[in-house]
C-alpha cells in the first residue's frame, strides 16, 4: 500500500507566467516570472490563510506610493498525491489585485481585479527547492 501525503510543491503556468510555490517544513518559498520580471518570496513575505477554499497564498509584487499596489493570489486546493516524487495535473485559479494610491482613490476605484486559470503539477517534496541562485525581486511589475 502507497502512503499518501499533502502536495507542498506546485509548478503553475500560463503563456508568460510561471509559478513556483513550495511549503516544505514550514518554509514557503514563493516563485514568480512574468517575462522578463522576477521575483522571490520567502517565509514571512508570504501570506497564507487557510479558508474553504483551500489555502490562499498571496504576495505583494509592487508596492509603490505614488502608483499604488500589485497584489497576486494563488487559491490552492488540498491534494493529496500518492508518494514521493508522484506528480498530479492540477488547475487553479490566481488573482492579480490592482490597488490605486490614496492620491487617486477619489477619482478612480480602490481595485481591479485580474483572473488566471493556471496548470501544472503538485507533489510532495522532502526537500527544499534550491533558491540561492535565484535573483531577488524586481522593482516593477507589467504583464
Amino acid at each position: 500500500m502507497e502512503s499518501l501525503a499533502h502536495a507542498n510543491l506546485f509548478e503553475l503556468s500560463r503563456g508568460p507566467l510561471q509559478i513556483t510555490y513550495s511549503n516544505i517544513i514550514g518554509l514557503p518559498i514563493f516563485n514568480c516570472r512574468i517575462k522578463q520580471q522576477h521575483w522571490v518570496f520567502r517565509g514571512n513575505e508570504i501570506q497564507i490563510q487557510d479558508t474553504h477554499l483551500g489555502q490562499l497564498i498571496t504576495v505583494t509584487l509592487e508596492n509603490a506610493p505614488e502608483d499604488g499596489e500589485v497584489i497576486f493570489t494563488l487559491i490552492l486546493p488540498t491534494i493529496t498525491v500518492k508518494s514521493v516524487a508522484t506528480e498530479t495535473r492540477i488547475q487553479v485559479i490566481g488573482i492579480t489585485t490592482y490597488k490605486t494610491s490614496h492620491a487617486y482613490r477619489q477619482f478612480k476605484s480602490q481595485s481591479n481585479y485580474s483572473i488566471v486559470n493556471l496548470h501544472g503539477t503538485a507533489q510532495f517534496a522532502l526537500t527544499q527547492l534550491n533558491t540561492s541562485t535565484l535573483k531577488p525581486r524586481s522593482a516593477h511589475y507589467s504583464l
